[in-house]
């Protein structure tokens, strides 16, 4: 397990951070209650599923708000995100992935 001085933080609001392990390689992304660990090319894939979804793929009714459910296939857990959550996810890992570019442009 990596501490938290290995970790850069790249984007951050009041419901969403997503930070970069030096260690592990990997992107934390922390969204509400959920947390999930990426590899870069694994972030850039949510972050395209995100984009691919439509107005129809949001059919679960929770707390009176429709939702989709975003799950790794190879995954017991996954997220529930409303139409708002989709839209401030994606900003955060476009965010985090320029950031992430950049860095890894002056730096590495």
């Amino acid at each position: 397990m990596c501490t938290t001085a290995g970790y850069i933080t790249l984007s951050q609001t009041q419901d969403c951070q997503i930070s970069y392990c030096k260690r592990c390689k990997t992107f934390s992304l922390t969204y509400k209650c959920c947390c999930a660990s990426f590899t870069a090319p694994a972030l850039d894939h949510f972050r395209q599923i995100l984009g691919y979804l439509k107005e129809g793929d949001f059919h679960y009714d929770l707390m009176g708000e429709p939702r989709a459910i975003v799950k790794n296939p190879n995954a017991n857990i996954g997220f529930c995100l409303s139409i708002e959550d989709v839209t401030s996810l994606t900003l955060s890992i476009n965010e985090a992935l320029t950031l992430f570019e950049a860095f890894h442009i002056l730096y590495e």
